[in-house]
């Protein structure tokens, strides 16, 4: 497929959208832009493209071979298609259909035909990889060493061609980015992005129970992976996935546990669907099952209802009190009235350890209506007014306090900035911790005032910068969590990205936590996290990134960097080396530490 275009910049791109199964629900998108760099999403796939600059403009070559995509077994084909194309001038993206805000996109993009008697091939991939470490790590004073060679192998076959297995054994992830530091100063976990592709790819299938942050399924679980499966796809208007790992317990080199999920989720009316899912969690010292039921129904692109029933089992803990119940109705136009009114219900005992969970023991009713406008000229693009009432309890009905948020107001710009202030108020009670380490009520409210002011630029093609500063009064822990008191707390993060040329960027960026005592205005925590990263794609087969960041609070810092060569699809060698101040990997314990890994992968494919 040849795609061109006129008057090009570097970060101008053009984007095709394939919807294989033409249901108006699921897509795949590939972009390049005139440098010929590649983004595909919503995995990662193995494709190729071409771009040159010519005297007229730029133009775009696409090959995608159908092994690396999924689509339905009829001898016929009809697939939805658009292209859309970015011109970083104008600061607007064209699109092959006309689009109105208050649509569904997917379904107006236009119709391919044509495609008769195509096949996918089995599809059967082998990805194994080799590779050869050196670590050196500090124990108790003592310096030591350590090297090995890693061996390791990941296979793709194509149960169907819109059906996928998925193995990998021995997976090696020396060279994928680590986990970012950040600060724990509340006594909820923390989540974190996957970055592995394996767990990465695919997590679509598995649904999480809506805007609690709770989710049955939570990959980071699977810490040491020997050996995972995975089965991903759509028949007809079921979407299915799977899901099964064995991993290594850090605390015993004899002992495994066994974690999965499965989930399977029905397309019905236009844009609405129902799903299942369950998990589990076999662990040495306990079991634990979950399920869940949800469903989205979306009325239009601006109305939707959705909810979901969940529940948790385990085999050390209470069976009663052990679920959560969620459900939000949205409306929300391009311009006008809009409103959202929610509630979320999780009980004391809800614990599915197979996935990811936050506060519990709670019960909240929240309503909130806004306001947008959209201007048709001049600089300024839209203006949007939100407010949040939200009541908080128990999940026996006992008050735990309420916020009020009567200013959220959004401005944006046709150059592409963006001002957004907040203003929030209330009073709560706070969770400690209790002799045995249980999270529990407090008796006593604490004063919530929150004010936010942010701001960001996107409009330049050689630099964007994104700044935040929250201003509380707020609860402050202290004690590891089993106190807290009157506070007040400074956050203040600041990104700045330079784009030199298409193929650079370098990001460089500070996020600073202050932390008061307000009857004796004593500092209980201060400290900043600073990042510099570059990502460099020296040539279109050679590529290098490098990420360092240091923690002013423990005075810790860490760096990640790969440069590696792409000799064709799936063909790759690389030199990956990791310095920190903490663990970075199971094995290794010690202050200071660093690998270096030397890794080659080719891809087999029949």
């Amino acid at each position: 497929m040849m795609l061109g275009f006129a008057r090009p910049k570097n970060n101008d791109c053009i984007t095709l959208i394939l919807d294989t199964f033409n249901d108006r629900r699921t897509y795949y998108s590939f972009t390049v832009n005139p440098r010929g760099i590649q983004k595909d999403e919503p995995g990662d796939y193995l494709w190729e493209s071409e771009a040159q600059i010519t005297p007229n403009g730029w133009q775009a070559e696409i090959r995608i071979p159908f092994k690396s995509i999924r689509f339905s077994k009829n001898d016929i084909q009809t697939w939805g298609i658009s292209i859309e194309r970015y011109i970083f001038r104008l600061k607007e993206t064209d699109y092959f259909t006309r689009i109105n805000r208050n649509e569904v996109y997917l379904d107006k993009i236009a119709t391919l035909t044509g495609l008769n008697q195509i096949k996918g091939g089995k599809n059967l991939e082998f990805y194994p990889y080799a590779g050869f470490r050196q670590s050196e790590y500090d124990d108790d004073g003592e310096r030591k060493s350590e090297s090995e060679f890693a061996f390791g192998l990941d296979a793709k076959y194509a149960l169907t061609s819109d059906l996928n297995l998925d193995i990998t054994m021995s997976p090696d992830f020396s060279d994928v980015e680590s986990d970012p530091f950040f600060y724990q100063l509340s006594p909820y976990e923390v989540r974190l992005n996957e970055q592995r592709p394996f767990f990465q790819e695919g997590t679509r299938f598995f649904p999480t129970g809506g805007s609690s942050g709770t989710s049955l399924f939570y990959s980071k679980r699977i810490d040491n992976p020997r050996m995972a499966g995975k089965i991903t796809g759509k028949q007809g208007k079921y979407t299915i996935g799977a899901i099964g790992a064995i991993n290594k317990e850090t605390d015993s080199e004899d002992q495994n546990s066994y974690i999965g999920a499965f989930s399977l989720q029905r397309d019905i009316f236009s844009f609405s669907t129902i799903s299942t899912m369950f998990s589990g969690y076999s662990h040495p010292d306990y079991k634990n099952l979950n399920g869940m039921v949800n469903f989205n129904f979306s009325f239009s692109r601006i109305l939707s209802w959705s909810g979901s029933v969940q529940y948790t089992h385990n085999s050390d803990q209470s069976k009663s009190d052990n679920k959560m119940m969620e459900t939000a109705l949205r409306y929300n136009p391009d311009e006008g009235w809009n409103g959202y009114i929610g509630f979320m219900r999780i009980e004391k005992n809800f614990m599915p350890r197979s996935g990811i969970w936050r506060q519990t023991d709670t019960q909240t009713l929240s309503i909130g209506p806004g306001y947008n406008i959209r201007f048709d000229r001049g600089a300024i693009k839209q203006l949007m007014f939100d407010s949040m009432v939200r009541i908080s309890q128990t999940s026996d009905g006992n008050p735990t306090g309420y916020s009020i948020q009567p200013v959220d107001i959004t401005l944006s710009t046709v150059k592409n900035h963006r001002l957004m202030f907040i203003v929030r108020l209330g009073k709560r009670k706070v969770q400690l911790r209790d002799q045995e380490g249980i999270l529990v009520y407090n008796d006593q409210y604490f004063k919530d005032i929150d004010f936010m002011l942010d701001a960001s630029y996107t409009g330049s093609r050689y630099y964007q910068f994104n700044s935040e500063i929250n201003y509380s009064k707020t609860p402050v822990y202290g004690d590891f969590f089993s106190a807290a008191y009157d506070g007040r707390e400074i956050q203040g993060n600041i990104t700045l990205t330079l784009r030199p040329s298409s193929q650079l960027k370098i990001t460089a960026g500070t996020d600073y936590t202050k932390q008061t005592r307000e009857e004796d205005n004593v500092v209980l925590f201060e400290g900043a996290i600073s990042q510099l990263g570059l990502h460099w794609q020296i040539t279109r087969y050679v590529f290098c990134r490098a990420d360092l960041q240091h923690d002013s609070a423990e005075d810790r810092m860490k760096l990640d960097a790969l440069v590696g060569i792409e000799i064709g699809m799936g063909k790759t060698l690389s030199i990956s080396y990791k310095s920190s101040g903490e663990p970075y990997r199971k094995a290794i314990t010690g202050e200071d530490a660093y690998t270096l890994l030397v890794k080659a992968s080719y891809l087999f494919r029949i």
